[in-house]
């Protein structure tokens, strides 16, 4: 039974049953036909980790998501294993944390550079070991905040799959960076580490919504940033953009897209910004000191950013969240 059979199920049982226990129930007999050697405990408890919702509807949209990234999981599994991986790096820290961000970064007035570089060091020789991957085709360096790392430890890393795989030269390595003065100034540092892409979290180009999410630099900081990156990197900039801020205009969205395409045309990242619980902006848009974008809005300048990109032969491509729109056959992130 293939993935679009299973999902096929899954949103039949959806308007067939009453409780989530009596779906969960019916999907398991449906993976009890498969005949593969996979454990439904696996995917049982990565489904059960999202059950507690009070709504089904709600429920049956999470839970069919969940199957279809599951089912690839075991399908992968069950196939013979690809020598070949590309490879995330995490760097864990940030100098503040954004209004907007749940990620997994830790702000702290010291880092001991040394001791987390060897803790990268390690764990990249100890991931590429247990993996049998027998070569990484690029390495993206995201987090926190990568930029803030000493250059020494993104080259310790990178040699550290340079000595247990093949890492062909040429081959794609991304560094996010925020564009402040200390993180532009090691620019030319982390090509000598070996970083050939870089991608700069410009996010806005208008002062105020900078103020709202909590960003540490200003909008020239930010083109002068991805103009001396391009001096760097040729053809290997990317840069990201948040649209959907409080109180964003269509007019404003459209004159900030143009001014990020009079600096930057090899690669842009747009993402809609997303309410998660427990950030301040969570916390302001619940108390209703500031409002975003309704559905409409944010449909609109999505569509305008299609509108405006297409025609200039950036093609696009929607992953993880987030629309991508590149030069055709130009580089383009394979995390």
């Amino acid at each position: 039974m293939g993935t679009g059979r299973i999902l096929r199920r899954v949103n039949l049982f959806g308007t067939q049953t009453s409780s989530c226990k009596e779906l969960l129930s019916l999907l398991r007999k449906e993976y009890s036909s498969l005949h593969r050697s996979f454990s439904w405990n696996t995917l049982g408890s990565s489904i059960a980790a999202n059950i507690l919702l009070p709504w089904k509807s709600h429920f049956c949209q999470l839970l069919t998501r969940t199957v279809h990234q599951e089912v690839k999981v075991i399908e992968s599994k069950t196939s013979e294993t690809d020598d070949q991986a590309v490879l995330y790096v995490h760097w864990p820290y940030c100098a503040k944390r954004c209004t907007y961000c749940n990620f997994n970064k830790y702000v702290s007035e010291s880092i001991n550079h040394e001791r987390i570089a060897q803790c990268l060091e390690t764990e990249t020789k100890t991931l590429l070991n247990l993996s049998g991957v027998k070569q990484i085709n690029s390495i993206f360096f995201g987090g926190g905040t990568p930029s803030l790392a000493l250059p020494s430890t993104i080259e310790r890393v990178i040699n550290a799959v340079h000595d247990k795989v093949t890492f062909n030269p040429g081959s794609e390595v991304t560094l996010e960076a925020n564009p402040t003065k200390l993180e532009m100034e090691r620019l030319r540092d982390f090509k000598t580490a070996g970083v050939n892409r870089v991608s700069v979290g410009v996010q806005a180009l208008n002062p105020k919504h900078l103020n709202l999410l909590g960003r540490e630099h200003t909008v020239e900081q930010a083109i002068s940033c991805v103009e001396k990156a391009k001096e760097l990197y040729p053809g290997r900039v990317s840069v990201d953009v948040i649209f959907g801020c409080p109180g964003q205009t269509l007019e404003d969205w459209r004159t900030e897209l143009h001014k990020v395409l009079s600096f930057c045309d090899d690669h842009i990242s747009l993402y809609q910004l997303t309410l998660e619980r427990g950030t301040p902006l969570y916390g302001w848009v619940k108390q209703k000191q500031c409002e975003l974008p309704d559905s409409d809005t944010m449909a609109d300048l999505y569509s305008e950013a299609i509108q405006l990109l297409d025609p200039l032969g950036l093609s696009v491509g929607w992953r993880k969240g987030l629309q991508r729109c590149s030069r055709p056959f130009g580089p383009i992130s394979k995390e």
